[in-house]
């Protein structure tokens, strides 16, 4: 008899259910996005830098044109060759890229509005490991093609496929095809404002031969006493364009914990309302109800049996809004995470 009570209080107030249906569906959409990527915005910066394994400490140098180590660079790699000696470093590479400018560069023969530096690079660089789109370790790349990062890409709003063209003053000029975005953990965040470029050994190779542009040095350091390394780099009084840990490049991701941490914040908000509006709408449905509970009570039916009815009648509801809207969740958190 309760089942048909039930099923009928479903049938007949169909409105008020759909509405508190819709509630619960939203509220748990909202805090189920916004709480996977908050963990994965703080979990996975962590898990990214390790996978990418960024070096304890890195240097970064600009140089002359061409591929002659300045002295400030000897002198760095002396001093990081007298850590070892000691014991306080356990080993350092050394990579050299170039470095470019946004007037050095054109998309699709327009120029492009872009202030911060770019340095190029190539898949193999010992700093750091690359990623694509897809999260796949880029090892290698094409003569003619590169990479962008993020940053850049997004700042000239170049896409895959667009050309880019690289010139100087000197009489440089090549034009190489985007074949899409590299994944960089250190030049990665927004705030970090430099851009990356990925390339072929042999388009470095030239870029190096024309001498038209300033070498990157990098260096990247690994060690179990960073506090003292640190220490003896600044009295040794080496001279770099800058030097950061890994936390310190972490740092430059703070942009996208902040919008994680403003998402979950708006979605509390908003289950919250939720909650609230839910509670008037149960209230307004009980109150409507009175005349039939008062039936109940008349031909016998406990109290308990009620409440019970009722009970099941909400719970009902409230997985099958729960439900649907943790389901859609999970394809909107991957669509933000990627």
């Amino acid at each position: 008899m309760l089942f048909k009570v039930l099923r009928k209080d479903l049938r007949k107030k169909k409105s008020i259910n759909i509405i508190i249906v819709i509630f619960v569906f939203m509220a748990t959409l909202f805090i189920a996005t916004s709480v996977n990527q908050l963990l994965v915005t703080v979990n996975g910066l962590g898990n990214f830098f390790e996978i990418a394994e960024v070096a304890d400490y890195n240097i970064f140098s600009i140089g002359s044109l061409g591929t002659e180590l300045t002295n400030a660079d000897r002198h760095i790699l002396e001093v990081l060759d007298e850590e070892i000696e000691k014991g306080i470093v356990k080993s350092y590479t050394f990579d050299m890229g170039f470095w470019f400018t946004g007037r050095d560069l054109r998309l699709n023969g327009e120029n492009v509005k872009f202030s911060a530096g770019i340095v190029a690079n190539t898949a193999d660089n010992s700093m750091t490991k690359f990623f694509d789109k897809d999260n796949n370790e880029i090892k290698d790349v094409e003569d003619g093609y590169i990479y962008l990062g993020t940053t850049i890409m997004n700042a000239i709003g170049a896409k895959e496929g667009d050309t880019l063209t690289v010139s100087s003053d000197n009489g440089f000029l090549n034009d190489y095809k985007i074949k899409g975005v590299v994944k960089d953990a250190v030049f990665g965040g927004e705030m970090m404002g430099n851009g990356r470029v990925i390339m072929s050994k042999n388009d470095i190779a030239e870029l190096g031969e024309s001498k038209s542009f300033a070498y990157a040095g990098m260096i990247g350091i690994h060690t179990d006493n960073q506090k003292k390394f640190v220490s003896d780099f600044n009295e040794a009084s080496c001279e770099c364009a800058f030097a950061a840990d890994k936390s310190l490049l972490k740092t430059a991701y703070i942009m996208d914990i902040v919008m994680a941490l403003l998402l979950f914040m708006v979605s509390v908000g908003l289950v919250l309302i939720s909650v609230l509006i839910l509670r008037f709408t149960i209230i307004f449905t009980i109150n409507d109800a009175f005349k039939e509970i008062g039936i109940m009570k008349a031909i016998g039916i406990k109290d308990k049996r009620i409440r019970r009815m009722y009970m099941v009648k909400y719970a009902i509801l409230t997985v099958a809004g729960a439900a649907a809207g943790f389901i859609l969740s999970l394809f909107i958190s991957r669509a933000l995470v990627k």
